[in-house]
């Protein structure tokens, strides 16, 4: 699908006059070798790598759409013919026509997203493409381009014109690209690297990188403080200030000038102007900011085709092309949002086919919901996200301390066969595995117990910097990457994902021995407080509680560290880090609440008893156990003298709690007896 992502610029028809040098070629070989390049393209002379010699076929005829397109199509021909980009079969000349063209392939046309057209030869339809070798493309990470972002500093960009046609190919390979004239059926082939055959890119990828590596030695040579990045026949430059970026153009300009490149100047940016905001590639790179983004145009344009898929598949199957089309663009943008490709999964199987692919394609679930999401965050009314990924945290800078202090937060997390536990400073959390969750993988089930500290401490996450420090190498990878191959594993990083977007924090992760993970480790593996600990009364039965005894509490005696499973209303709270106990005076003259652990029962009603001392006006709701065989039930409930009166009794088997993390608890074990003071 070469075709697909291949930059229009690549090419697009030389602008009228002389293409070619006077020997005929436009690179310099000679310049090449002397900055140590010596390939079959840098000597004019590219040739194919066939795993299978590609079969005779002069059957085959053009699109439809080429008619459609006819005088425009046979006036662009003729203009590549004038400039020598195609050659004409001359029977004096070449012979046979075999020993002209080996294959004759189909032309077609296809509508760019301005609005113009762009001719296409078509190999694949010959078998031609079937037969070449899938060579490397290799193409710089955008996610690379955003850690170089030199702070405050000055961008550039340019394109080559033309770029295909900077390549002549050799006269053997030539036979495997040639077509009929749009109107006249003459036999024709490319002299230079066509678009369409899918080993084009790659060759020319592998000169334009040359390039960039021979442009950067000589910044580097002439002391300039640039960094320069080639995206097929795109050259991005990051520079330390403008006169860096400013030397580099005029390297690129002598240099390229010897190699033989052409630059379409009209396209320059930044060679005159301090810019610190670029547009490359669709994404928007900001110095200042240090991020990058979506453009506006882009993100609507996209957004639009994630739609028409959505619309398409409610009715069945899906175009293929369209389907690949999508993705691919789906692909590149997913570089530039953290969690992109955890929507991309259920899309990328939709595509895999041992076979032959057919010409539609039914999404399966997944795929569906991977659409949907992009919908929700691509759309134009979205606040969910808006493209942008920041260069802070990529490198795990921890020297900087940007998981430490008031917007970081540094979380410990383990699991075993039984359970889970996970650490916040102060605050712990654990909980058991059910038997379907003691089934799947280990490394899962890491994964899982950062799902569940995450979803615990959500809200008290918000607009932090998280480091989640972990012993399990698949988990960690599975946090920083933002997906997995796994299908496990694919529904924990959507359901992480969905949390880091909805609360607005930053989540990433870092390896680390099991020996340094101890606490984490302790509160897997001794559940026996997890389910005292862990539970807090389900906020609809507090509300009712609340409007039934007419209290509107302020405080929640018995929270996590940081409050965050702290009841509706309650702006105070004290917790194992900042305990009630003792804390007579400040309760005094307040609304309380209190679901108290069991181990502290006694204690917490002693201190609402004290509190209720100093202030008669102190008021208090508490649920607890009823255990009458307890010292403190005889102390605060049972006796005539007791300060607490039962107001209301929540019967054993009752589903009155859920964890930290949002799930429902099973049914009580025992009644629970709602206390009112006085």
């Amino acid at each position: 699908h070469a075709v697909l992502w291949m930059p229009d610029s690549a090419a697009e028809t030389p602008s009228a006059g002389r293409w070619f040098g006077p020997g005929g070629v436009k690179l310099n070989t000679a310049a090449w070798q002397r900055h140590g390049i010596d390939t079959p393209a840098s000597r004019n002379e590219a040739s194919w790598t066939f795993h299978t010699t590609p079969p005779t076929s002069h059957h085959l005829r053009n699109y439809p759409s080429v008619r459609e397109h006819s005088e425009w199509y046979a006036s662009h021909i003729d203009e590549l013919l004038r400039q020598g980009l195609v050659e004409a079969y001359d029977s004096k000349q070449h012979g046979p026509l075999r020993n002209f063209a080996a294959t004759i392939n189909p032309l077609h046309v296809v509508s760019k997203a301005d609005g113009n057209l762009r001719p296409i030869i078509d190999p694949t339809a010959s078998g031609v493409n079937d037969c070449m070798t899938k060579l490397p493309c290799p193409l710089p990470d955008l996610a690379s381009i955003l850690e170089h972002l030199p702070f405050q500093g000055a961008l550039g960009k340019r394109d080559l014109a033309s770029g295909f046609h900077h390549i002549k190919c050799s006269p053997e390979a030539r036979r495997y690209m040639a077509f009929r004239h749009p109107t006249t059926e003459a036999v024709l082939r490319w002299v230079v690297l066509p678009f369409g055959a899918s080993q084009s890119p790659p060759i020319f990828v592998e000169l334009t990188n040359a390039a960039c590596a021979i442009f950067q030695a000589e910044c580097d040579r002439r002391g300039l403080r640039v960094k320069l990045f080639c995206f097929v026949d795109d050259y991005i430059i990051l520079g330390v200030t403008h006169a860096d970026v400013v030397g580099a153009f005029a390297v690129m300009d002598e240099i390229g000038g010897e190699l033989g490149l052409e630059w379409k100047t009209s396209k320059d940016r930044g060679r005159n102007e301090h810019l610190r905001q670029l547009d490359f590639l669709g994404m928007l790179f900001d110095t200042e900011k240090m991020e990058m983004r979506i453009s506006p145009d882009k993100r609507q344009r996209y957004a639009a085709d994630v739609r028409a898929l959505l619309d398409a598949a409610a009715t069945g199957p899906v175009q293929r092309h369209l389907l690949e089309s999508t993705v691919g663009r789906l692909t590149f943008i997913a570089r530039a949002c953290r969690w992109g490709f955890t929507f991309m999964q259920g899309l990328y199987d939709s595509l895999f086919c041992p076979t032959r692919p057919p010409a539609t394609v039914g999404l399966a679930a997944d795929a569906v919901e991977d659409l949907a999401f992009w919908w929700q965050v691509l759309r134009a009314d979205s606040s969910v996200w808006d493209g942008v990924k920041r260069s802070a945290g990529i490198g795990l800078d921890l020297v900087r301390g940007e998981f430490i202090g008031q917007d970081g937060a540094v979380l410990f997390t383990d699991a075993s066969g039984r359970g889970f536990g996970a650490v916040w400073g102060e605050a712990e959390v654990q909980g058991a595995w059910s038997e379907e969750e003691r089934q799947l993988h280990i490394s899962w089930l890491e994964l899982k117990a950062v799902l569940r500290a995450l979803q615990s401490w959500a809200a008290s996450l918000a607009g932090r910097r998280v480091l989640v420090r972990c012993d399990n190498t698949q988990a960690v990878a599975a946090i920083n990457h933002g997906s997995t191959r796994i299908p496990e594993g694919r529904s924990l990083s959507r359901q992480i994902a969905e949390l880091a977007i909805s609360s607005g924090f930053e989540v990433r992760a870092e390896h680390i021995p099991g020996v340094d993970n101890g606490q984490a480790d302790r509160l897997s593996r001794r559940l026996d407080s997890a389910q005292d600990q862990n539970l807090r009364l389900k906020a609809s039965i507090f509300r009712e509680l609340c409007r039934k005894f007419s209290l509107r509490p302020t405080v929640d005696c018995c929270c996590d560290a940081h409050g965050s499973n702290r009841q509706p209303g309650c702006e105070v709270f004290y917790s194992a880090g900042r305990s009630v106990l003792g804390q007579e005076a400040e309760l005094a003259g307040k609304a309380l609440w209190a679901f108290p652990p069991q181990a502290l029962v006694g204690e917490v009603l002693a201190t609402l008893v004290a509190a209720a001392r100093r202030d008669s006006r102190t008021r208090a709701v508490v649920v607890v156990p009823f255990w009458p065989e307890r010292g403190w039930f005889r102390a605060f409930v049972r006796s005539r003298s007791a300060p607490f009166r039962v107001a209301q009794v929540l019967p054993r088997g009752g589903r009155l709690c859920v964890w930290p993390w949002g799930d429902e608890a099973g049914p009580s074990p025992y009644d629970m007896l709602v206390l009112r003071l006085p």
